[in-house]
């Protein structure tokens, strides 16, 4: 998810060079330069050829894209024109800055006109937010299955739902970090033994994940 680029960065007085992450809520520099700046505080986000500068907290951070992390050198020649390569990427991550992430409801694919069959609790609050207005108590009706699974019983269940109606994808949430009684592992190996394959991830809470599975073509 989010973007990736290595880059020269200018922040706090210190120059360096650095791999720059965008996060659907931060924006991470790792390397001689480090730093976790949330989405949600930066502003006067602009471009000046293949440079990029945004405030956060008030604090500016420069980012020079077209940087070679290979070589000694600084920026490459055509990253310092605006019409070249390092231009293009200021310009992509500028305007990924300035566009709100997509919501939960968003990356799973409901609406009160898509909605959803829901097997489990929705008690996490995003997860209750998304869903709000957007469920249906008959398969018939929906577009798409979200189960959510904290035991392996529901994970049978949902792959048997899933069966049931093959067009229609099928959302498994369960604990991240392999902490919970679903793994990530045990739903990849009971879903591809029967014809599924995994299309699609999305954060769900700080507690939860979520992968998309889609009956095999």
């Amino acid at each position: 998810m989010g973007r990736e680029a290595q880059v020269c960065a200018e922040w706090q007085g210190a120059t360096g060079r650095a791999r720059a992450l965008l996060e659907s809520q931060e924006l991470i520099l790792r390397g001689e330069i480090r730093a976790r700046i949330p989405r949600a505080g930066i502003v006067d986000v602009r471009v000046t050829g293949s440079r990029l500068t945004l405030s956060s907290a008030g604090e500016t951070l420069a980012l020079q894209f077209g940087f070679d992390a290979q070589t000694d050198g600084g920026p490459v020649a055509a990253g310092r024109a605006a019409g070249g390569a390092g231009a293009v990427e200021a310009q992509k991550w500028a305007t990924a800055l300035v566009t709100p992430p997509p919501t939960l409801a968003q990356k799973l694919g409901v609406d009160p006109e898509h909605l959803a069959y829901l097997l489990g609790d929705a008690d996490e609050g995003p997860l209750r937010d998304a869903l709000a207005g957007a469920t249906t108590e008959r398969l018939a009706e929906a577009a798409l299955i979200v189960a959510v699974l904290e035991q392996p019983g529901q994970l049978e269940r949902a792959a048997d739902l899933a069966e049931s109606a093959p067009g229609l994808p099928l959302w498994c949430l369960y604990a991240k970090g392999g902490v919970g009684a679903v793994t990530d592992a045990s739903v990849r190996e009971a879903l591809r033994a029967r014809g599924f394959v995994d299309t699609k991830a999305s954060a769900v809470s700080a507690r939860l994940t979520a992968t998309r599975y889609s009956r095999r073509v």
